[in-house]
């Protein structure tokens, strides 16, 4: 998404960076790149992430606040499990 005079972005790029909420409020922002703004929320059911131990977890997992503030901002297979998991880790707008 280009917005006007700035470097391009790509959804997965807004959905990364700390000032999404900033762009998120722009009109072609949030109509572009609806699960990346929050607006499409629902957890991906099909989203697994590995721990380190080995053991292969989803989002209904990660439910206790000290999991979120863990696992939440955790990118694993070039995907934020913020991302993925935007119900689950407090990321939806509306």
């Amino acid at each position: 998404i280009g917005l006007s005079g700035e470097k391009m972005h790509s959804c997965k790029d807004i959905g990364l960076k700390e000032n999404r909420v900033k762009l998120c409020k722009r009109d072609e922002v949030k109509l572009g790149c609806p699960v990346s703004c929050g607006l499409c929320c629902e957890d991906d059911d099909m989203f697994f992430f590995p721990l380190q131990n080995g053991k292969v977890k989803g989002c209904s997992w990660i439910g206790a606040k000290e999991k979120k503030e863990r696992y939440c901002k955790m990118i694993t297979n070039g995907k934020s499990i913020g991302s993925a998991c935007p119900l689950t880790c407090g990321n939806c707008f509306e």
